[in-house]
């Protein structure tokens, strides 16, 4: 284990550490000394790991990856997607997408409640923790407190090391979407099918068809009320402006580019 541990790590075990540790066996909530601890423990890690950290390439936007970009974060994400129906509790669940994704939140009478619909929208799953480790690893994330943008940063960091050892690719990095930018959503992500590695025709692993139709189409974009941080960058002090951001364009985003009830998990 890596993260959040006091004793210090052989070279070894920083070289061979698995990315599907970490936040599975973080006390939550975290306070402020445990957060911080990690962050700092990170920092070492990237620094004493300079090969892996070497590997790695600067973070894009989704619509400036080159053709072998995106189809190593295809490759990746269809592996995690692949492992969904491991066995509960085995190293690939744990490095699923649902784990991954449940690990944020998720439907469920342990964590979201029911789902509340309102119109219609495609059927999603609920779950619930079935074991110690997903009792103590679900639902974790920091809404509404001081540590949103903290949590956040460190769970994508770690769910990067996982993307990256899915696809076999250590200089692979999560990319962005620009909304603010670009309202629309990227082709790359809403296209129903792609071409593979071996040429075949298969169904994109970037497109969530719970999103909004038009949204996946390309015939229709977020408004500028959804996507400004104009609210945030204006505040004058951490709290505030984590908070503004969370709600504008975070929150907003989440909402509005899927179906109305439907938002947290796409």
């Amino acid at each position: 284990m890596i993260a959040f541990e006091h004793s210090k790590p052989s070279r070894q075990e920083r070289d061979n550490a698995d990315p599907t540790v970490s936040l599975g066996n973080f006390p939550a909530p975290l306070d402020r000394g445990q957060a911080w601890f990690g962050l700092q423990l990170s920092a070492l890690i990237l620094l004493l790991n300079r090969a892996r950290y070497n590997a790695q390439t600067q973070r894009k936007s989704v619509t400036d990856l080159t053709a072998t970009e995106l189809m190593s974060l295809r490759r990746g994400v269809a592996r995690m997607m692949a492992r969904n129906n491991a066995s509960h509790g085995s190293a690939d669940y744990r490095r699923s997408w649902v784990y991954w994704a449940n690990m944020h939140l998720h439907f469920g009478d342990d964590c979201a409640g029911p789902i509340v619909w309102v119109g219609n929208g495609p059927a999603f799953q609920t779950f619930i923790a079935s074991n110690a480790d997903e009792t103590a690893t679900w639902c974790r994330c920091e809404h509404g407190t001081d540590q949103f943008l903290t949590w956040h940063r460190m769970y994508l960091w770690y769910f990067e090391r996982v993307l990256q050892e899915a696809a076999g690719d250590l200089s692979l990095r999560l990319p962005y979407w620009d909304y603010e930018t670009n309202a629309g959503l990227p082709a790359a992500i809403g296209t129903p099918t792609y071409v593979d590695e071996q040429g075949q025709t298969v169904p994109n692993p970037l497109r969530v068809n719970a999103r909004q139709p038009g949204l996946n189409s390309g015939t229709s974009s977020l408004s500028s009320g959804v996507t400004s941080t104009a609210g945030a960058m204006a505040t004058t002090s951490f709290l505030a402006f984590s908070t503004a951001l969370e709600n504008t364009p975070h929150g907003a985003v989440h909402w509005r580019h899927s179906y109305a009830a439907a938002a947290p998990m796409v």
